[in-house]
């Protein structure tokens, strides 16, 4: 009787040792809870932050886009000047044969298509207005005018010998990209909670107990894998949807710098949202394929702008 009092008495002890271990777990697991939230609640103002500025540099483009407008303005009103000033000079030289009026139009047409090209990068109309100022010129046969038309089919040549990025199918495609992100839906993840691990019932033996006690402590140096809330998801693909948006505006603005900064942001801001590897992989390509694009702006001049210029028309 004496032998197994010892045994009874190390029962209430190990009982309390496993609390103890139980209690601390579930206090550290409401510690890793709570420095997620916050961890969230961070990423979340980062966003926010990010996004304002995003805002601010957008509003300094469009700034910047109205200065263009003026100068584009001034620009026509010195072709306009230009033309004047080159009807003037010829019509003094060669009045028989030189048409001021279908020159003037011809030289309008020519600035117009350089202003064009440069502001707007718009091939198709380019092409259009040069060959419209060549059609112009046809009915004049003097030597000079026929040799501005030659320098016109070279311009002709040169533009339609650019390759520039067709910026309605890039637009067309990032919109895809945001009506496919739209359809996402986070509703499952209402269900999702982080629960406390199960205990099994307490062992009748010491050794049973003592196991009991190591699996306990096995099962809590464990890992959890992160959880995002459905508010944090939604508020990502929000996230998501305007750096899109920042996309589309630095492509309709030319502006490099924020195009790509809004398509590499929705390339990191996917590997935050819950997506299976098939919804992802998809998304990915199309992003990076869309950022291998440049968006670089062709410089091209007209000779035939210069050779107006020097009164090659008379």
């Amino acid at each position: 009787m004496d032998v197994a009092a010892p045994s009874s008495s190390k029962k209430p002890i190990l009982t309390l040792v496993a609390g103890l271990a139980l209690a601390m777990g579930l206090v550290n697991g409401a510690l890793w809870y709570q420095s997620l939230e916050q961890h969230l609640h961070d990423a979340k103002q980062a966003d926010v932050s990010a996004l304002q500025e995003k805002l601010a540099s957008v509003e300094k483009d469009v700034a910047h886009q109205e200065r263009l407008s003026d100068q584009f303005n001034e620009t026509l009103k010195k072709g306009e000047a230009d033309a004047a000033a080159i009807l003037s000079q010829v019509s003094k030289q060669n009045k028989s044969q030189i048409d001021e009026v279908t020159l003037k139009e011809a030289a309008s047409l020519l600035h117009l298509a350089e202003t064009r090209m440069v502001l707007l990068q718009d091939k198709d109309m380019v092409l259009n207005l040069l060959r419209l100022a060549d059609r112009s010129l046809a009915s004049v046969t003097s030597v000079p005018v026929q040799e501005i038309r030659a320098t016109i089919q070279q311009d002709i040549d040169g533009v339609i010998a650019l390759k520039l990025p067709d910026e309605a199918e890039i637009f067309h495609r990032i919109s895809s990209l945001q009506a496919e992100v739209t359809q996402f839906q986070f509703d499952a993840l209402k269900a999702q909670a982080i629960t406390a691990p199960t205990m099994k019932p307490a062992a009748t033996s010491v050794l049973g107990q003592f196991l009991s006690l190591v699996s306990i402590q096995r099962h809590e140096v464990r890992v959890p894998k992160p959880l995002i809330s459905h508010s944090t998801a939604e508020t990502l693909k929000q996230t998501v949807l305007t750096d899109l948006d920042v996309a589309k505006v630095g492509l309709l603005h030319q502006n490099e710098a924020l195009y790509y900064a809004g398509l590499s942001n929705v390339m990191h801001e996917l590997q935050s949202l819950p997506l299976k590897a098939a919804e992802l992989a998809p998304l990915e390509k199309e992003i990076a394929e869309l950022i291998s694009i440049h968006l670089q702006r062709a410089k091209i001049s007209f000779k035939s702008i210069a050779a107006l210029a020097k009164g090659e028309g008379a």
